[in-house]
């Protein structure tokens, strides 16, 4: 139980032998909601562009040979996911191993567990894996994507299409394939115009729009607010969840960058 019966969380009262309180299940909840989507963008986080001995940097195909294998990184979100897979194997039934399927079952587990004498120790360290996760997650990249090569290439004309990363800032950048040279405004609209019209899921879109040299930056936990004050409307449903236009979502952005 806390110190003097006082919630390590909220610093609340704790009342009927709770050992976290009401709000601060409430917080966990929604932290374990969060949480795998927050994964997500950590995980992406630790493919940015760094210093590798082998490729020097890796820039040869495709966007996610661009973005090699970070292993400092990588350790520390397997250091923040690693206890909740404890903790959810200690909690219930064997799970599948995705770190997703470990955060359901601890959600599920956790009204039935604020009596437990762990429960304020799972709530700090759900909390303590959240922060460590956004942490990794806000890191910036050290090359951003201004868009995809639109330039005829070819005895037939066809259209380059390769992704095009640079570092922030730059006012022309070049196609890595054909070295066509682009103004970066022109490719940077172009690119916000067309994302505008997809549908992703939040996860997706925080990392879409994060990688951007648009100048976007968004956290998870300030879309998902959006959609639950209706701010956002789902435009359909499937089984990776709910799905939202990107161009909704960089309109809200546009109004309120402030709040972001």
């Amino acid at each position: 139980m806390g110190k003097n019966n006082i919630c390590p969380l909220t610093g609340q009262p704790l009342k009927d032998g709770r050992q976290i309180s009401p709000e601060a299940e409430r917080q966990v909840l929604e932290a374990l909601r969060q949480l795998p989507g927050l994964h997500e963008n950590a995980l992406q986080s630790a493919y940015r562009m760094t210093s590798h001995p082998q490729t020097g940097g890796g820039v040869r195909t495709g966007p996610a040979e661009r973005i090699p294998y970070n292993p400092a990184l990588m350790r520390r979100i397997e250091a923040a996911a690693r206890p909740l897979h404890v903790i959810a194997k200690a909690w219930g039934k064997p799970v599948d191993g995705h770190f997703h399927t470990y955060c359901q079952q601890i959600a599920a587990a956790l009204p039935g567990k604020v009596k437990n004498p762990n429960a304020a120790t799972v709530a700090l360290q759900v909390r303590d894996s959240y922060n460590s996760l956004e942490r990794v997650a806000d890191l910036p990249p050290e090359k951003w994507f201004y868009g995809t090569c639109d330039a005829p290439v070819g005895p037939h004309e066809t259209i380059c299409g390769r992704a095009i990363y640079a570092p922030k800032g730059r006012a022309i950048v070049t196609c890595s394939r054909c070295r066509t040279r682009h103004d970066a405004k022109r490719l940077i609209d172009a690119s916000k115009q067309r994302l505008s019209e997809y549908a992703v899921t939040i996860p997706h879109m925080v990392r879409l729009l994060n990688q951007s040299a648009a100048g976007i930056h968004l956290k998870p936990k300030t879309v998902y607010k959006w959609a639950e004050r209706g701010k956002l409307s789902p435009v359909r449903e499937t089984s990776q969840g709910k799905l939202y236009r990107v161009g909704d979502v960089l309109a809200l952005a546009e109004e309120s960058p402030a709040k972001q």
